[in-house]
């Protein structure tokens, strides 16, 4: 696998995480509990909302900056004529 498709692959998984993360605080937020107020559920559900937003604004950011170092990665291989042989995937 190259790096391309780790870097897409991880902010993947990273972005179902952060679905999952707003998905609870959705739950949280207009479930009917008798445990809480209301208030303090939509409080911490909006918590966990915003958590996920701003985990999602990160994946995005990280997932550019991981695209654009293995972009670079591959300019140079491709500049210098071969590959790292100590990646067993280049073998």
């Amino acid at each position: 696998m190259n790096g391309q498709n780790k870097a897409s692959t991880a902010a993947i998984l990273r972005a179902v995480v952060a679905g999952y993360i707003f998905f609870l605080g959705w739950k949280i937020a207009t479930g009917e509990s008798d445990s809480m107020s209301t208030l303090t559920a939509k409080l911490i559900g909006g918590a966990f909302m915003l958590a996920a937003v701003g985990f999602g604004v990160y994946i995005f950011k990280r997932w550019q900056i991981d695209s654009a170092a293995q972009n670079t990665e591959n300019t140079e291989e491709k500049e210098n004529g071969h590959a790292d042989s100590s990646d067993p995937e280049d073998l």
